[in-house]
């Protein structure tokens, strides 16, 4: 993608509790825009805590 900065790169962070992108010029590596999400906070209706699914009553633990 070529924006007014020149070309521009796009980083993606996936990790257990959310989810980070970040998008950069290529000269300068400068971060032109950057936005995450946060899946306990801003995903509740799937019930997670530090991104997992813990079951009551059981050692197990689902990573959603």
């Amino acid at each position: 993608m070529e924006g007014k900065e020149g070309n521009l790169f796009l980083g993606l962070d996936s990790s257990t509790q959310g989810l980070k992108a970040v998008v950069v010029c290529e000269t300068d590596l400068a971060p032109v825009f950057e936005v995450a999400v946060n899946f306990d906070s801003e995903l509740p209706e799937y019930g997670t805590t530090g991104g997992a699914l813990h079951h009551k009553g059981t050692i197990s633990v689902h990573w959603a």
